[in-house]
């Protein structure tokens, strides 16, 4: 187990000469500070005394890394981070330090007799006991530690942890030893025709085998993508479930207002039209009034259109004859009336002409008597309207404040969208659960076609069993 005991760091950044100790006992350390106290820095310390690198970004990361203030009085100043740490029952010591203007240098010391050895190949030590891979899972900003856990967590875990505890290299051990069994099978069977395809179908299976192992991964590693999509997509919905009724009540009032604004046109474009049929009336009215007048005047008066008095003058001027009775003769004063009469009626004047379109002017003089308020009614219909149009307007504007935070709205659908991810992870876990049923018969398969060539082996005479 490893467990660090002492750290010191001299003009690295912020921290001129900075000695800390550790508590052997305590497995977790934590710093708590300001922002720009140099937390970060401090993780960047440790791990570019490890690997030479600072994985975490500071508000000062563009800046040189020696020490300002050392610098301002010697530039050229060594830049050192120390990391004392135990494995078991042995100390080491991982040092970096280099110059501003030079290239850093690396050493592992170990701690023999109460005297420092340098070891050689620092790099090859350093990875069998904190590999880079896993840097992440043991130093870590706390502001970010849901990173960790994101994407294929699980399994970036296993692996790592994999790696640390050297398990990787009995898993390649393993693979050594199944592929020097499996050349050792196959010099045996070499010559015997019924093992010969028995080795192939072997081969066969373990492709198979490979092949699903490969798939299972890939599906696996979907999972965690899925999973980690699907968290966010929770996360969004349930954000968005805030404003789902202002969503609601926004649509609502936006169908409210364009069926406001509709009717606002509507009784403008009847307005326009009242105006534009009447107007030529309108501004004649005085005209057609005096028309009117002179016309009822006649009417009262009893006036027979000319056209028919005419024929009724040369009617008695032809008989002679009154409709009393009286006779009129030719050349007397009453038929010398009468043919001057005649002479009046046969010429058509304009007030005759519009004694006959009496019901048009009529009319017409109605419609413009009721033209103001047929107007001033659709006036106020469109001043309603227009009232109405600005509360709705504003309403809309006081949600859309309310909703300015809010997820867009078009992350949409997002019921369907969980729905779809959901699909999707329970798809790829019916493959993984038939993968790994395949990989499990695959390796019975394989065993049994072991046996069975090991079977021929002995019989055939030869004492191994492979």
């Amino acid at each position: 187990m490893i467990k660090i005991n002492r750290i010191k760091i001299k003009n690295f950044r912020q921290f001129k000469d900075v000695e800390i100790e550790f508590d052997e006992d305590k497995g977790v350390f934590l710093f708590i500070g300001k922002n720009g106290i140099g937390k970060s820095n401090f993780l960047n310390a440790v791990c570019w005394c490890l690997y030479g690198k600072q994985p975490f970004k500071t508000h000062d990361q563009d800046k040189r890394l020696l020490n300002e203030e050392v610098a301002e009085v010697s530039p050229n100043d060594r830049i050192s981070v120390e990391l004392e740490f135990s494995v078991n029952n042995d100390i080491y010591s991982i040092r970096r330090f280099k110059a501003e203007i030079q290239e850093d240098s690396f050493v592992v010391m170990r701690k023999v007799d109460g005297d420092w050895l340098q070891m050689p190949n620092p790099n090859h030590i350093r990875e069998n006991f904190l590999p880079e891979s896993v840097i992440n899972f043991f130093f870590f900003d706390g502001e970010a530690i849901q990173n960790l856990f994101k994407g294929d967590y699980a399994r970036k875990i296993k692996a790592s942890v994999w790696k640390i505890s050297d398990v990787q290299i009995i898993d390649d051990a393993l693979d050594h030893l199944n592929s020097t069994r499996d050349d050792h099978r196959k010099k045996l069977t070499k010559d015997i025709p019924e093992d010969k395809k028995k080795e192939e179908e072997l081969m066969e299976v373990g492709r198979n085998i490979e092949k699903s192992k490969s798939e299972l991964e890939t599906n696996e590693s979907t999972i965690a993508d899925k999973k980690e999509e699907l968290a966010k997509l929770r996360k969004e919905e349930e954000r968005y479930s805030k404003y789902r009724d202002l969503y609601l009540k926004k649509d609502e009032i936006e169908n409210q207002l364009l069926s406001s604004e509709r009717k606002y046109k509507e009784y403008q474009a009847e307005i326009n039209s009242l105006i534009c049929a009447n107007a030529p009336f309108y501004y004649a009215i005085d005209g057609l009034r005096e028309v009117e007048r002179l016309v009822n005047n006649d009417i009262e008066k009893g006036e027979i259109p000319s056209d028919i008095k005419g024929k009724f003058i040369q009617d008695l001027i032809t008989r002679k004859t009154c409709i009393c009775g009286h006779h009129i003769a030719e050349g007397g004063s009453e038929y010398k009336e009468l043919k001057k009469l005649l002479g009046t009626a046969e010429s058509k004047d304009e007030r005759e002409i519009l004694l006959k379109d009496s019901y048009f002017i009529n009319t017409t003089l109605d419609e413009l008597k009721s033209l103001p308020i047929r107007i001033g009614g659709l006036r106020e219909k469109r001043a309603r309207e227009n009232v109405e149009i600005e509360k709705l307007q504003r309403q809309i504007k006081d949600i859309k404040e309310q909703l300015k935070n809010a997820p867009d709205k078009e992350v949409g659908d997002l019921e369907k969208t969980i729905q779809h991810v959901e699909g999707q992870i329970s798809d790829a876990l019916k493959e993984v659960g038939s993968l790994k049923r395949d990989i499990e018969l695959g390796i019975v398969h394989a065993e049994k076609i072991r046996d069975e060539i090991n079977e021929t082996i002995l019989k055939k005479g030869n004492n191994v069993r492979i």
